[in-house]
């Protein structure tokens, strides 16, 4: 399946998300800083990045634009837990209130990667333990 790299500051709600997405078969590695998150994103070639909006230093936006710098094309899905996130942000593809049902998570997960159905990630052992 795809490699997905998580991203919020709330411990709990990466662990929900990442048993969430492990059950579909996907590998998960989670960060809880943008700054985290960036060096992860260097290092693995991810399939997909869930990130919350609001961050401590940074929003998931400013987090998202760093990342289309360093590797345009990898899905990046903004997830909040307010409405009011923009709707159309440079480099999002695509917004997921918290709370929401998980099959719909599901059903967008699916389809951002669309044909991406197998893993292109090779994942450096050091990195994969430590998620």
């Amino acid at each position: 399946m795809a490699a997905v790299l998580c991203v919020d500051d709330s411990e709990l709600t990466l662990r929900l998300r990442k048993l969430l997405l492990e059950r579909l078969g996907h590998t998960v590695i989670t960060a809880t800083t943008g700054e985290q998150a960036l060096s992860l994103f260097q290092l693995v070639n991810f399939d997909l990045v869930l990130c919350d909006y609001h961050m401590p230093g940074e929003t998931g936006a400013e987090i998202a634009s760093r990342m289309r710098t360093l590797r345009g094309g990898v899905p990046f899905v903004l997830v909040s837990g307010e409405i009011d996130v923009p709707a159309e942000l440079p480099g999002i593809d695509a917004t997921f209130l918290k709370g929401d049902a998980p099959e719909n998570l599901f059903q967008l997960v699916s389809s951002l990667l669309g044909t991406r159905s197998e893993s292109r990630t090779q994942f450096m052992p050091a990195v994969a333990a430590g998620a």
